[in-house]
């Protein structure tokens, strides 16, 4: 799930299917504001979904 890999992790590696390599590596801060009073705020900022639309492109032009 990306939104709760962007809501858990400082860092998401997106691999590939066959053979598994790194395709692309993210350092992302929305952790702690995710967690504390921003929750929803921090999910509609542009940096979110900009992050999250390349991972989702990515995802979907393995298949």
């Amino acid at each position: 799930d990306v939104d709760e890999a962007l809501a858990l992790a400082t860092r998401i590696i997106v691999m590939s299917s066959r053979p598994g390599r790194i395709v692309k590596e993210f350092k992302t801060d929305f952790t702690y504001d995710i967690a504390g009073v921003n929750q929803e705020s921090s999910r509609y900022t542009s940096e979110y979904m900009q992050i999250r639309e390349e991972i989702l492109n990515i995802i979907n032009s393995q298949h």
